[in-house]
C-alpha cells in the first residue's frame, strides 16, 4: 500500500487547532489538516442563525494572538460579550489562512503503533503520520434544533417539551418564550450565573465586569478555604440548608430555595463533601479535591435588571446583533418555563404527552439533547501482547484531557470543556502543551513516563469521588490552566513579583491563557501589554477585594468571637475549627446577602459592612470580650438584610426581588415586542432575499 508520509496531521481542524498550528509554522514544522468541512458554525450561519452574543467573554472567547492583534489596530476591545456573527468573522479568517494547509475528508479509521499511525480516509487515501491530533469536536444532538427548529409566531400557544438544559438549550428558550411558547422544561437541575456585573462607583475604570474576570484561581493556593467561601457568594452554599434556614440567612427570595427542582438531588451530599475538604486540607499528607464541585450544568444568562441598564437605549439594534434577553431565573419565576424533574417525568412520544408526579401535559414539540461526546474516528491500538484493541474514550483516563496512555503520539485537543470561563482558554493550552510533545522529545518522555500515576494524582486532586461522571470533561479553567502551564513550565510564580502589580496580577488576574503568554518560551510579543491593559481596565482587580476581605473580616470575627469566650482557650480554638464549614457556609450566604452594586445604592453600605467587621476585629482584642466581635456579625446581617427589604441591593445571582420589580416586568413587555419586531423584519429580509436567487 502507497502511504502519503507526513510528521503531523490534524484530524478535524476545528477553531481549537488554530494555536497549535500558529506554533507548528513558527518553528518549522511540517503537518496538514483533514476536514470533512462540515462545522456548525458554518449551517448556523447558512441558516441565518447567527443571532445571538456567545456566553464567554471576549478576553476568554479569542486567542492570545488575536486579543493583541486587535489591540494593536484599536478594533473594539474591552471587557464584553462578543455576538456570533463577530465570533463567526474571526474564524473565518483563519478558515482562509490554513486553506493551504486543509485536505478535505473524512478520516474513517486510525491504526496506532508505536513510532507512528496509519490514518484512512474515506476517499481511500492513506496517510502515515508521526503525530496524530484529534481536533473533531463534539457530536451534539441539540445542534440540529438549533440549525433546524422553526422560531415563528405560529409558535404562540404551542406547548414545547426541552428534554435538556444548556446554554444553547437557554438560547432556544430565550426565543421560545417571546414567540408565546409555553416552555416545559425537563433536567436534573442546573446553576444560573448572571453574565455582567456592575462596578462600584469608587472605580474609575469599566462600570461594569464580566462574569468571566470574576475568577482568582490563585488564591486557593494559600487560603484554601476563601475560594469555596466566596466564588459563589452563597449561591451554591444555600443548597446545604433546610429551607426555613435559608430563608432565613439569604432571605426568602433566592431562587435555588423558591425552585428546588433547579438544583441537582445530589448537590447537597457534593458541596458537603467539598466543604469537608476543608478539613483534610489540614491534615499533613493528606492529598484531596482542591476544586470545588463541577458536575453541575451552568447556564449564564443576563439579567433582565442588568440587561435593561445596558440595552434598553438601542434595544432594537441590540436584538437584531444578537443580543437576545435570555433571563431563565425570570422565564421559571414569570411562569413562561415550568420545571419538571428528569428523574420523575417520563415521555410518550407516541401520545406526545409527558406525565409527572402524577401530572400529564400534552405538548407540540419536543426538543431532546444528549451529553456531549467527542466524533471520534475509530482508532486501533495494540497492547503489551501486540493484540489489536479499539480505543475507548473516557475523559477521566486521559491526562490534561490531551493524552491517552495506551495510545502513542495521538494527542486529543478541544475535548475539555470549562464550568465558567472560556474555551479558548482551554484549548490555547493545550495547544501549547501537545506542541512541545511534538518539538521536544526530551519533554515528551518525561510527561509520558509514569503517566498513569500523574493520571490518578490529578483525578485524587480535581474529582470529589473516584466514580466517573459524565461531566468529567468540565472543569474550572484557572485550575487547568494553571496546572498546563507548570507542566510546560510557563507559569508565573509569586517569588517572581517585583511590584504591587505583579502581586496583584499574580492573586486576582484571572488565569486566562494570555496571562501565560507574557513570559517564556511561547510568549507574545504584545501579550505583557495586553494583560497590563486588562488589569488597568479592571483597577487592577481591586472589585474582587470586596467580597475577599468581607470574607476575611467575617471569618476574623468569628475567630474572635470564639477564642474570648469564657471557657479555657484550647476548647475556644478548637470549637472554631470544629464549626469552620457552617462558619465558612454562612460568611459566604452574608457575602451574597450584600449583593453587587446597584444604579441606585450608593457604594457607603458595602464600605459601611467592612467598617462594623473591621472595628469588632480590632475592639475584641482589645478588650478581651467574645461580644465586641459577636456584634458586629450580627449588626452587619441585619445591615445586609434591612437593605434588601428596601431593594437597595441584590444578591450576587439570581436575586429574585429585583427581578419582580414592576419596572422590569414592564421592560420585558417592551422587549418581546421589539423582539418580535426584529424577527418580523429578518424574515422579511430573508424571504426578499430568497426571491432574488430564484430570479
Amino acid at each position: 500500500m502507497n502511504f502519503k508520509q507526513i510528521e503531523t496531521l490534524i484530524v478535524g481542524g476545528s477553531f481549537s487547532s488554530i494555536p497549535l498550528q500558529k506554533e507548528l509554522d513558527r518553528t518549522g514544522s511540517e503537518y496538514i489538516i483533514v476536514n470533512a468541512g462540515k462545522r456548525i458554525w458554518d449551517e448556523l450561519e447558512k441558516k441565518g442563525r447567527l443571532d445571538f452574543d456567545l456566553v464567554s467573554s471576549l478576553y476568554t472567547s479569542v486567542y492570545t494572538f488575536e486579543l493583541i492583534d486587535m489591540m494593536r489596530n484599536n478594533k473594539e476591545i474591552g471587557d464584553r460579550y462578543p455576538t456570533a456573527r463577530e465570533f463567526y468573522s474571526i474564524m473565518l479568517k483563519y478558515q482562509k489562512m490554513y486553506e493551504h494547509k486543509t485536505v478535505k475528508g473524512q478520516v474513517n479509521k486510525i491504526e496506532n503503533f508505536k513510532d507512528y499511525s496509519i490514518v484512512t480516509l474515506d476517499d481511500g487515501d492513506v496517510y502515515k503520520a508521526k503525530n496524530v491530533i484529534l481536533s473533531t469536536s463534539f457530536k451534539r444532538q441539540i445542534h440540529n434544533s438549533l440549525e433546524s427548529f422553526e422560531f415563528d409566531t405560529s409558535l404562540k400557544g404551542k406547548t414545547v417539551v426541552l428534554k435538556t438544559i444548556g446554554d444553547s438549550a437557554n438560547l432556544m428558550i430565550a426565543k421560545l418564550v417571546c414567540f408565546g411558547a409555553k416552555v416545559k422544561l425537563i433536567s436534573n437541575g442546573f446553576v444560573a450565573l448572571d453574565k455582567l456585573f456592575k462596578n462600584p462607583e469608587f472605580l474609575s475604570g469599566s462600570d461594569v465586569s464580566t462574569l468571566d474576570q470574576f475568577e482568582y484561581h490563585n488564591v486557593t493556593r494559600f487560603f484554601p478555604t476563601l475560594y469555596e467561601g466566596t466564588i459563589s457568594a452563597g449561591y451554591l452554599q444555600a443548597y446545604m440548608f433546610p429551607n426555613k434556614l435559608t430563608d432565613f440567612l439569604y432571605g426568602p427570595l433566592s431562587f435555588p430555595n423558591t425552585y428546588p427542582l433547579s438544583v441537582r438531588e445530589d448537590s447537597s451530599k457534593r458541596l458537603r463533601k467539598t466543604f469537608l475538604n476543608i478539613y483534610l486540607r489540614l491534615i499533613p499528607f493528606v492529598r484531596t479535591a482542591k476544586a470545588p464541585d463541577n458536575s453541575s450544568i451552568a447556564i449564564k444568562h443576563w439579567p433582565i435588571d442588568i440587561y435593561e441598564d445596558k440595552f434598553s437605549d438601542d434595544l432594537y439594534e441590540s436584538i437584531d446583533k444578537g443580543f437576545l434577553l435570555n433571563d431563565i431565573v425570570f422565564f421559571i419565576d414569570q411562569g413562561y418555563v415550568e420545571l419538571f424533574s428528569k428523574k420523575r417525568t417520563t415521555v410518550d412520544k407516541s401520545a406526545k404527552t409527558i406525565i409527572s408526579d402524577g401530572k400529564s401535559v400534552e405538548y407540540d414539540y419536543l426538543i431532546e439533547g444528549d451529553r456531549e461526546k467527542p466524533n471520534l474516528p475509530e482508532i486501533i491500538y495494540h497492547n503489551d501482547e501486540g493484540e489489536p484493541q479499539v480505543f475507548d474514550y473516557k475523559y477521566r483516563n486521559t491526562y490534561m484531557g490531551v493524552l491517552a496512555p495506551e495510545l502513542n503520539n495521538i494527542f486529543l485537543l478541544g475535548y475539555t470543556r470549562p464550568f465558567t470561563g472560556g474555551l479558548s482558554n482551554i484549548t490555547e493550552m493545550q495547544c501549547l502543551l501537545i506542541h512541545k510533545m511534538i518539538v521536544n522529545e526530551e519533554f515528551n518522555e518525561k510527561v509520558n513516563k509514569n503517566i498513569e500515576k500523574k493520571i490518578y494524582r490529578y483525578n485524587k486532586k480535581y474529582y470529589l469521588s473516584n466514580k466517573p461522571v459524565p461531566s468529567d470533561h468540565v472543569v474550572y479553567f484557572g485550575f487547568f490552566t494553571e496546572e498546563v502551564a507548570r507542566i510546560i513550565g510557563i507559569q508565573p510564580r509569586l517569588r517572581d513579583s517585583r511590584s504591587f502589580k505583579d502581586v496583584a496580577q499574580y492573586f486576582l488576574f484571572p488565569n486566562n491563557s494570555h496571562y501565560y503568554r507574557q513570559k517564556g518560551e511561547y510568549a507574545l510579543d504584545g501579550a505583557s501589554d495586553f494583560v497590563d491593559h486588562v488589569s488597568s481596565e479592571h483597577q487592577h482587580f481591586l472589585t474582587l477585594l470586596f467580597p475577599i476581605t468581607l470574607y476575611g473580616l467575617f471569618l476574623l470575627s468569628f475567630f474572635f468571637s470564639f477564642y474570648y469566650l469564657p471557657i479555657p482557650k484550647l476548647y475556644s480554638v478548637l470549637a472554631f475549627f470544629g464549626l469552620l464549614i457552617p462558619i465558612n457556609l454562612i460568611s459566604g450566604l452574608i457575602i451574597g446577602n450584600w449583593g453587587i452594586p446597584m444604579p441606585d445604592r450608593p457604594d457607603k453600605y458595602g464600605f459601611l459592612v467592612h467598617l462594623m467587621l473591621l472595628a469588632g476585629s480590632i475592639t475584641a482584642p482589645i478588650f478581651g470580650e467574645w461580644y465586641f466581635a459577636a456584634i458586629p456579625i450580627v449588626t452587619s446581617f441585619v445591615f445586609v438584610k434591612r437593605l434588601s427589604k428596601k431593594g437597595l441591593n441584590r444578591h450576587v445571582f439570581c436575586d429574585l426581588k429585583s427581578k419582580r420589580r414592576p419596572e422590569y416586568l414592564e421592560f420585558f413587555q417592551k422587549y418581546r415586542k421589539t423582539f418580535l419586531s426584529v424577527m418580523s423584519a429578518k424574515k422579511k429580509k430573508k424571504s426578499e432575499q430568497t426571491v432574488e436567487e430564484v430570479y
